[in-house]
């Protein structure tokens, strides 16, 4: 599964050119956000000011002061996880944003959010049945 994760998440990146490189990206946001990479997830989510332009939450090196965070911009997700997405939040905050597919960027209030992911999130990774 990590393989074909790590796949997608290049083919993406491909698909939807940054101005920095896919490791370029991941070294800023890992100094300036989270980083989490395990076999069935990667994410890649910074905290940023709601009311900054979309331009600047682009930009992994920007960095914001703790007093003015108030919404975890998730820039990269794929894959399987049977956690709650917010789990990997090392704090909350009351907004969370994202875009797919180069779509417009959609800002949601963390708490509803949250409350859905846990009723989608799977609890355990299905195994294979033996007849």
């Amino acid at each position: 599964m990590k393989r074909e994760l790590e796949l997608q998440i290049l083919n993406l990146y491909r698909l939807y050119p940054q101005t920095r490189s896919f490791a370029e990206e991941v070294g800023l946001t890992a100094w300036n956000g989270l980083v989490i990479n395990t076999e069935y997830v990667f994410m890649l989510a910074r905290p940023v000011d709601i009311h900054d332009p979309a331009e600047r939450w682009r930009d992994a090196s920007y960095i914001y002061d703790r007093e003015n965070q108030n919404c975890w911009f998730v820039s990269i997700y794929g894959g399987i996880s049977q956690k709650n997405p917010f789990s990997f939040f090392p704090y909350a905050l009351p907004f969370v944003a994202w875009s797919r597919r180069n779509r417009p960027l959609r800002i949601y209030e963390a708490l509803k959010t949250q409350k859905r992911c846990v009723l989608l999130t799977t609890r355990t990774i299905p195994s294979s049945q033996t007849s």
